[in-house]
This record gives C-alpha cells, sequence and structure tokens, in this order.
C-alpha cells in the first residue's frame, strides 16, 4: 500500500513539492581551476540561497567563501588556487610553497604563505595565512592564476615566518644560487632590507657560494681544505678544458700544482634524473673518466667522511697533493669564473 502524504499541523492537505527547476550552470573561470569565490558566484548570478542550497550537492567549500563547482577531488594546485583566492586581491605567494613552485627541494609542511598590502589584515585559516607588508613585492612568476615572488624573498620569508632554519635553510639558498634561480646581488639587496636574526645560514650561504662551493658539502670541503697550512692553493667548482676548448669537467676541488681533482660523491645529491633524462649518478661517474682520460688524478670524498672523519679525508688529500707536486698538465687548461657576476 502506498503511504499517503500527512496533512499539515492545520489538518488541511500538504503543500505541493515545488518543482526541480533546470540545474543552474556552472560558472567558471580557466586559470582558476574551477575555483571560484562566494562573490565572484554572486556576480554571476548565484543568490547566497542558490549558493547554500548547491553546498555538499554540486559545490564543495574548500575555504571559507571560497568553493570548488564540482565535488571531485582536489589536487595540489587547485588548493594552491583556493588559498590565493582566500587571501585576496594583491596577494603574492612567498615562503616553501613559492620556493617548490620555483623547483627547489623545500618541505611545504602543507602550508601557503602570502604577502598582502597593508589595506589588508593578517589572518589564518586552514593551512593558510597572510603576513602584511609595506614593501613592495616583485612578482617572478605565475603558475596559473597565483603570482609567485622572487626565490630571493621567498627565502628570507620562509626563514622568517616559517621556521625555515639551519642546513635546510643554507642548503635551498647554495641551491637557488647554484642553479641560477637568484642572483647574488638580488640576495644581498634582500638581505639588507631584513633584520639579522634567523638569517644568518642565507648569508653564510652567500659567502660560500662566491667563495666558489655549489652545495653544503663542498663548503665543509673547502672549509676543511683551506684550514690544512700544508696544501696549495685549490680552486672550487673552475672549468677545465683542453687547449682547444673542450670542456673536461668541472671538479668540486682542483690543485692545479699536480692536477689533481677532489669530487664529492653523494647519491644525495647526484641521484634521479635530469632535464634530458639521463642517471645523474651515472652521469657523474662518466665524468668522473673524461678527467681521468685526460690525466687528472680524482680523489673521491663523500659528504659522510668530511663530516665524520675529516682528518682521514685530510690525509688522503694530503698524501695525494704531496707525491704530485710540480706534476703539470699542459693539455688541461683552467678557465675561470667570477660568480658575483651570473646572470
Amino acid at each position: 500500500m502506498s503511504q499517503q502524504p500527512r496533512p499539515d499541523r492545520h489538518g488541511g492537505p500538504p503543500p505541493p513539492a515545488a518543482p526541480l527547476g533546470p540545474a543552474r550552470p556552472m560558472p567558471g573561470i580557466p586559470e582558476q581551476r574551477c575555483i571560484l569565490t562566494s562573490t565572484q558566484l554572486s556576480e554571476r548570478g548565484w543568490t547566497a540561497d542558490a549558493i547554500r542550497h548547491a553546498r555538499g550537492r554540486r559545490i564543495q567549500l574548500v575555504l571559507p567563501r571560497v568553493f570548488a563547482t564540482h565535488l571531485g577531488p582536489l589536487d595540489v594546485q587547485d588548493r594552491l588556487v583556493a588559498a590565493f583566492l582566500w587571501a585576496g586581491d594583491g596577494a603574492v605567494l612567498t615562503g616553501r610553497v613559492a620556493l617548490q613552485r620555483h623547483g627547489l627541494d623545500v618541505p611545504s609542511l602543507g602550508a601557503c604563505l602570502f604577502l598582502v598590502p597593508t589595506t589588508h589584515r593578517s589572518r589564518r585559516a586552514a593551512g593558510v595565512s597572510t603576513v602584511r607588508t609595506t614593501r613592495p613585492v616583485p612578482v617572478a612568476a605565475f603558475r596559473d592564476c597565483v603570482p609567485l615572488t622572487d626565490v630571493a624573498r621567498a627565502l628570507c620569508d620562509a626563514a622568517v615566518h616559517q621556521q625555515l632554519r639551519g642546513e635546510a635553510l643554507q642548503s635551498a639558498t647554495m641551491s637557488a644560487l647554484q642553479r641560477r634561480l637568484t642572483h647574488p646581488d638580488r640576495l644581498r639587496t634582500e638581505l639588507e632590507e631584513r633584520p639579522r636574526n634567523g638569517l644568518q645560514p642565507v648569508r653564510r650561504a652567500l659567502k660560500d657560494y662566491l667563495a666558489g662551493a655549489w652545495s653544503l658539502p663542498e663548503a665543509a670541503l673547502a672549509k676543511l681544505i683551506r684550514a690544512e697550512p700544508g696544501l696549495p692553493p685549490c680552486l672550487l667548482n673552475t672549468e677545465l678544458c683542453t687547449p682547444d676548448e673542450v670542456v673536461i669537467g668541472v671538479p668540486d676541488a682542483y690543485f692545479e700544482d699536480g692536477g689533481i681533482a677532489v669530487q664529492v660523491h653523494s647519491k644525495a645529491f647526484h641521484s634521479g634524473v635530469d632535464s634530458q633524462g639521463k642517471d645523474r649518478w651515472s652521469a657523474t661517474v662518466e665524468k668522473d673518466g673524461t678527467m681521468v682520460e685526460n690525466r687528472v688524478i680524482v680523489v673521491p670524498v663523500t659528504p659522510n667522511s668530511i663530516e665524520r672523519r675529516p682528518e682521514q679525508v685530510l690525509t688522503r688529500i694530503r698524501r695525494v697533493v704531496t707525491a704530485n707536486r710540480g706534476r703539470r698538465l699542459p693539455g688541461v687548461i683552467v678557465r675561470g669564473h667570477d660568480r658575483s657576476k651570473d646572470t
């Protein structure tokens, strides 16, 4: 037996059910990946009641007053767009997530940080925060509709606001410089605008890079060698060529007196594949082979040995250098490079 409709509380027949009208078309802005604010929905004809009715049925709330116009899963970039829309007009992504988007290996900790003008207020939501600034914010790139500040600003903001500290900060800075994601002059200018607190690793990385090191293990190696008075001068990351300018290699440290290259070999720094799909570790071994073919003596060391057994590393280097003093390689030309002029 079919169930009869229940009368209303006054005893009369129930009101007829409201007809289901045609589905409201889903608005979209291509660069926003189907993410819109409630204001944008309103501008496209959606009333507050329509938004409230569609929530959970056709749209989903991502952040306060920010919606996805579908009920499917959201990826990392979707959530980044939503965070930007929540941060408001004039917001620019900085800090850890900006560094990731620039290609640096920095843990994001799931937290987006945006710089906003002083007309906004600093605030927080789930995994997103804004910080007011009176300084102009350079925009270096866009990811969909999201503007990113430059690497120098993002490094310092990650240190000051997101607890990127110590070796992690120093390593990220050196990687950014080595890959030319920022310029030494730009980084120096950014540091001059900041208090010294919390930014010593950035300053140290800049100093080590200008001295020739490209990574923390290389900086540690250089410090170890320079502290040994019995060793002749060495060059860091200088290009070696044949007389007809064919590149032989770029050793981490090179003693021209003796033709000796010291190479820091670390699978942590040479793992994976490069932009051309070639195995980095294989490429590293092959480059060593090219130097050996040109009579350069290669002394391999590891970051672990430099950190835990520095005296043994130094003894080994000293022994090879001493045994080859005065040895010259006329077929190997040193081509210098001034890193302060990197572009």
